[in-house]
């Protein structure tokens, strides 16, 4: 077990209770606080020292550059992939849960109405994603571009190489948070606008001490200023579950594939649009006019810029976060042993005998 790039604490914590235990001294990393689970393994901008052996982020933080709107920053993300896909002759794949974020990659790829590409293209739905967005499932799907039940889907050694898998992970980490967006539902734009201070912190019960030293620390290598309460809670999805977000699903994705065909998948196939440099770069420098825009309503962009394609004024005044569970139900069986997966895409397993022991030794456990 080492170079972990990926380590489940939460799936730890809910096989032994006592790793909450405040006597215990690792409590720390697998006690849940409100605005961000156990799941806070790693920083994009520095090095922290969990009890596990943890590598380097695989997604450290792009070079700053001038970012453009999001649509433009969309639609060139969407160009690039789109001519990629002809020139390599792969089958992509979407997951489309039809929730904004999912929604906001397919408005691109049909915006950019590369037909070679969308005769390629597979929607990978149910029957949940489309009581999600009827209506856009209804007029820009059905009958138009190939489906995939997704239950029916996997990846695994005849089509790892052959096939492009999109997914709408770490939209949410670039447009703010849940917890921004618990805070603007409840209209108490306050505690999003002042500068972030211990009393802002009570506020929203976030008291782990080990955490908060090390949220503490990331702040002074952000390449941004960290200055008003929305911007800390942005900068913790942002920063420190970026990694667990567009790791975990891996789980499920790579469940029939070598550790080999794994790392190949993830390195050559497996497309994030919200992971790409244009993106993460668009986030960094809009900090305040995605604060601003909350006001109007939480996801302002990603849904302008759904609704500017397909003028569904009542989905835009009315949509709020996906509650199907549909996306995650697909994609991350919570009852998988898999708990761990290291920089050579090794998984570790809980049922293995002699990765519990290993564990159990780095963790202090009998």
């Amino acid at each position: 077990m080492n170079d972990l790039i990926y380590l489940s604490a939460k799936k730890l914590a809910s096989c032994d209770l006592l790793l909450k235990d405040s006597n215990y001294e690792y409590s720390d990393w697998f006690c849940d606080t409100v605005y961000h689970g156990p799941d806070f393994v790693n920083s994009r901008v520095h090095q922290i020292r969990p009890p596990w052996p943890l590598a380097p982020t695989p997604f450290p933080l792009p070079a700053l550059t001038t970012t453009n709107n999001f649509a433009d920053v969309m639609d060139k993300i969407a160009e690039r992939y789109c001519q990629d896909i002809v020139a390599t002759d792969k089958i992509p794949y979407l997951y489309w849960s039809g929730g904004i974020d999912s929604t906001g990659i397919l408005v691109s790829l049909l915006k950019n109405n590369n037909q070679n590409f969308l005769n390629r293209l597979v929607i990978l739905l149910n029957q949940e994603s489309i009581n999600e967005n009827a209506y856009f499932y209804y007029q820009f799907i059905q009958g138009k571009l190939q489906e995939q039940d997704c239950d029916s889907f996997e990846i695994n050694a005849d089509n790892y190489t052959t096939i492009s898998l999109l997914d709408g992970d770490a939209g949410n980490q670039c447009m703010g948070s849940g917890a921004i967006n618990q805070i603007a539902y409840t209209q108490q734009y306050e505690l999003l606008d002042d500068p972030w201070s211990d009393s802002f912190l009570k506020r929203i019960n976030f008291n782990n001490k080990t955490l908060l030293a090390i949220v503490n620390d990331s702040i002074n290598a952000a390449p941004i200023p960290v200055n008003t309460g929305h911007d800390y809670l942005w900068w913790i999805n942002f920063n420190f579950k970026f990694d667990d977000v567009l790791l975990n699903k891996c789980v499920s994705y790579f469940k029939n594939l070598t550790a080999a065909q794994s790392k190949y998948f993830f390195e050559n196939n497996l497309f994030r649009f919200y992971q790409q440099a244009d993106m993460q770069v668009w986030s960094l420098l809009t900090t305040d006019l995605r604060r601003e825009k909350l006001k109007i309503t939480p996801k302002y962009f990603p849904k302008q810029y759904i609704y500017e394609f397909d003028r569904n004024d009542l989905w835009f005044s009315n949509k709020i976060e996906s509650k199907s569970g549909a996306y995650t139900a697909w994609t991350h069986s919570t009852t998988s042993p898999v708990f761990a997966i290291d920089s050579n895409w090794q998984t570790y397993r809980l049922d293995n005998a002699t990765t519990r022991s290993e564990l159990g030794k780095i963790l202090k456990r009998k």
